[in-house]
């Protein structure tokens, strides 16, 4: 009897342990966007990361571009007028490879879709009804899409454009993200 008790628990804990490894979402550089304090401040919005890229990532790097009014002052320097509001604020992960060919992925989220689509050559659904536009421009390959109230703007550089991704590997990267709740 204590022999199946014993086996019972241990049948449990290797259940529960395996239900809370496939559980945990791996984004890409997760440690490193872990130690990101500045993705906190965007509580206005839903913060989409994703999980997959076909290639080592090396580092991560953050920026904030500013989308609001400016001005020049008397010294004539550009001021941001709304520089705290963070409705004007667009968080830009930079997501950058190991090895060659170099590749570096952009990944801007905004409050909605502010850009001109007129651009873009081709669309493409995928994931659960979205809808992505897609351009290639040089080395470097566009693809925006809205999800969850969001836009997503993701521009991938690689050096020398014969070993850029497919457009299924674009959209197999777009139909990675998942929501970062780790704010």
């Amino acid at each position: 009897m204590k022999k199946k008790i014993g086996f019972s628990i241990v049948v449990a804990i290797v259940f529960l342990l395996l239900v809370r490894i496939i559980s945990i979402e791996e984004f890409l550089a997760q440690t490193e966007i872990k130690e990101l304090d500045e993705l906190k401040k965007f509580d206005d919005r839903t913060i989409l990361l994703p999980t997959y890229a076909p290639f080592t990532i090396h580092k991560v790097e953050y920026d904030e571009l500013y989308k609001g009014e400016v001005k020049v002052n008397e010294n004539s320097e550009i001021v941001h007028v709304n520089e705290g509001n963070i409705d004007y604020l667009t968080p830009n992960l930079r997501y950058v490879s190991d090895g060659a060919p170099r590749r570096i992925i952009d990944f801007y989220i905004s409050k909605g879709l502010d850009r001109d689509l007129i651009n873009y050559d081709e669309i493409h659904k995928f994931g659960n009804s979205l809808k992505g536009y897609y351009r290639v421009f040089e080395t470097k390959q566009f693809f925006i899409w809205e999800q969850d109230g969001v836009m997503v703007d993701m521009v991938i550089k690689t050096e020398g454009d014969k070993s850029m991704l497919s457009i299924e590997e674009v959209i197999k990267i777009a139909e990675s993200f998942e929501e970062w709740d780790d704010r």
